[in-house]
This record gives structure tokens, sequence and C-alpha cells, in this order.
């Protein structure tokens, strides 16, 4: 059952939005992309609120943090003025991307009926599905680079700097699914975030169709 008692950590995440919202209606020029990022630092908590899901707290604030800094970034132009700051953003992200990937895996394998992500394997297709990710992330910076005026890739090398830092990221999500995953089975993961009655049965009825 999930609890909609108000939390600290519903409290950061949803300040934290409106700080982002806020840099972003500052700036015309990243209006798109900085105001995205503020809603995604709401998700969370609508999706708490919603009775769908309830995420642990470690998570709600890598989910909150990572597209913060990112929109921090592009509208305080820390990504030009500030060294590394590219660095951290895009590791921070692909960790967080590994981390949500790794949870709809281990719902999947819970109530997906015939599919099977057991052992080695969920750490594995974690890491192979993140890192499919981050290239269309790199996509999608370089569409909106084309189709808006923002400024989010700087250079071929900036591309290739992003991959590599996408990729340690994403090595360091999976081996903390490895290392969260010793002693537990994925029921128990599923079960520490209350998915709805009805996303279960979705799930269900979609694997074993």
């Amino acid at each position: 059952m999930i609890s909609r008692r108000p939390t600290a950590v519903d409290a950061f995440a949803i300040v934290f939005g409106i700080i982002m919202v806020a840099l972003g209606l500052k700036d015309g020029s990243v209006f798109i992309s900085v105001v995205c990022m503020g809603i995604i630092c709401f998700i969370p908590v609508i999706l708490k609120y919603s009775g769908i899901i309830e995420l642990p707290v470690p998570i709600v604030v890598m989910v909150v943090i990572a597209p913060w800094l990112h929109g921090l970034g592009l509208a305080m132009g820390y990504y030009v003025s500030m060294d590394n700051f590219d660095t951290v953003t895009h590791t921070l992200s692909s960790m967080v991307v590994a981390v949500i990937i790794f949870y709809a895996l281990s719902a999947i394998h819970c109530y997906g009926g015939r599919v099977n992500f057991a052992g080695r394997g969920l750490a594995i297709l974690t890491a192979l599905l993140s890192m499919s990710f981050s290239v269309y992330w790199e996509v999608l910076e370089f569409t909106s680079d084309t189709f808006t005026s923002s400024v989010t890739q700087y250079s071929p090398y900036d591309t290739i700097t992003d991959l590599v830092c996408d990729t340690l990221g994403t090595f360091l999500g999976s081996m903390w699914v490895a290392f969260y995953m010793r002693g537990r089975t994925t029921k128990d993961v599923v079960d520490s975030f209350h998915l709805d009655g009805r996303i279960k049965a979705f799930i269900n009825g979609r694997l074993k169709k």
C-alpha cells in the first residue's frame, strides 16, 4: 500500500522542480530543455500520489538531482564556464538510467510470466539497454540543437566524451545492481516500491500474449 503522506523527499523534489522551471522561464534560449528537466523532478511525486509506484528514497534523490544539474548547467552556462561539469552530469544521468532500467526489468521478470532475467543476466541486460539509451540521448541533444536555440553539443570531441562518461555511469550503475541483488530476488525488489496492481496486470497480460 502506497502511503500518500507528504515526506521530506517529496518536498525536496517539488522545490527543486519549481526552481528549475523558474530558471527555464527566466531564460528563453533554453526554455524547453530546462523546463523539461524541471518537470522530470516532479515525476516521482506524481507517481507516488497517483498510487502507481513509490520509488525508494535514494532513487528519488538520484532522479531529481540528475536532471536538475543538467538543467542548471544549461540555464547558468556551467557547461561552458565550469570544467568537468559535463562529465559529472553525464556520469550521474547514466547511473540513474541504469537503475531505472533495472527496476523496470525486475518488474517484467517478476510479473512477465515466461520472461526470465535471473542471475547475472539482469545486470548485463541493464548495462546493454542503458548504453543504448546513451546513444539516443546524444541524438536527442543533436535534434534539440538543430531545431531550437539550445547549445548542448559543442564538438565531436564533446560527443565522444559524453559517451565515455555515459559508459562509466552505466558500468557503475550495473555494478550497483549486481551488488544490490546479492541475497535478494526480483520479487523483493518489486515489492519495495509497491507497484500498482493494474500495472502488474498490464505487464503480465502483455508479455503472456
